[in-house]
């Protein structure tokens, strides 16, 4: 299954074998859920496609684990729709988001890191301040993401604020983190630890938040001569203490979050930005350590064996300007990515 947005759309395509072939691709224009292409190993695929009109411009989707709930959202709309056969059912829809936001506004302690880091991970916790939980500073989202309930998603601004949502009660903000001091790219939840959330920023770190105490415990950098934006951000599937991130100078650092040094390994993904990364959802350390990269600029996808001492390329792949790039979930070689328009 994918989907695809344009225009605040969104098309699900069901895909089903029809005998032997090679790779498959989408083709024409898109939003940032735009075409995908999977690599096969084997059989070509038929498809069947049907529509959501949400009726506002979107901007992100997701897929809970809880299938089939989804997640949409855009610049003043945040929504769960239910997958119903071949139709989208809605199960939340909070539009006007600045007068909804607002009216939730409460008073928490936020814990704030004060000393920084070259090029390691900070958990000092020197400073506690107290702080008003005032709205977000951007109702505008960029990012949306489901933990590991069925009642909890994330979203976050080009403000560099995340918010965690209550689903329980409707659609309810239970925290803001006004965390960064610019726009957030990407948000993703901890699948072993559903209480912690990293963070990736134009502002060049990559952050985590505990949900439970609401503090940002870790910061992560990269020496470089001027800070780069991190694009992308993700969890090792089966290792909740190991993310990687990709970064618009076309790095890809790796940290292991038990370690206060620098990062456990970076490496030149891509002559320009690295626009996307996603681990191998059957990721182990033996002998599928595989971590996908888009190069938002080169126009390839590559795939990395991360078990070598230096990481080598096991697929590479030259595409158009690609947004974003995921694994398929329950297969080994299929990939999904998304084209930029432009």
């Amino acid at each position: 299954m994918a989907m695809e947005e344009e225009e605040g759309k969104i098309e699900m395509f069901q895909e089903a074998e029809v005998g032997e072939g090679g790779a498959e691709g989408g083709g024409g224009g898109g939003g940032e859920i735009g075409d995908f292409l999977m690599m096969r190993r084997r059989g070509a695929v038929s498809k069947r496609t049907w529509v959501f009109d949400a009726s506002d411009p979107l901007t992100c989707i997701a897929i809970s684990n809880f299938y089939p709930l989804v997640a949409i959202a855009g610049r003043n709309l945040l929504q769960v729709l239910r997958v119903d056969g071949e139709r989208f059912i809605s199960v939340h829809r909070m539009t006007n988001l600045q007068r909804n936001i607002s009216s939730t506004t409460t008073v928490n302690t936020l814990r704030s890191t004060s000393s920084s880091v070259v090029a390691s991970t900070s958990s000092s916790s020197n400073t506690t301040t107290t702080t008003h939980f005032q709205p977000p500073r951007s109702y505008a989202i960029n990012d949306v993401a489901w933990s590991d309930s069925k009642s909890v998603l994330a979203t976050c601004s080009n403000a560099g604020d995340l918010i965690v949502w209550d689903l329980s009660r409707g659609i309810t903000q239970s925290v803001c983190f006004m965390g960064h001091s610019r726009s957030v790219h990407r948000i993703h939840f901890n699948p072993n630890a559903p209480n912690e959330i990293i963070s990736a920023s134009h502002d060049g770190t990559v952050k985590l938040f505990d949900v439970r105490d609401q503090s940002c415990r870790l910061v992560f950098h990269v020496r470089t001569t001027a800070p780069s934006p991190a694009r992308d951000v993700v969890y090792c599937p089966r290792e909740g203490h190991t993310l990687a991130a990709a970064f618009e100078n076309g790095l890809v650092c790796i940290w292991d979050t038990r370690n206060e040094s620098r990062p456990a390994r970076c490496f030149q993904a891509h002559n320009a930005v690295s626009a996307s990364i996603d681990w191998h959802p059957m990721w182990n350390s033996s002998d599928r350590n595989w971590l996908a990269t888009a190069g938002g600029r080169d126009n390839t996808i590559k795939v990395w064996d991360l078990n070598k001492t230096s990481p080598t390329t096991v697929y590479s792949l030259r595409t158009k300007n690609t947004g974003n790039i995921r694994w398929r979930v329950g297969e080994v070689g299929h990939l999904y990515y998304s084209l930029v328009p432009g």
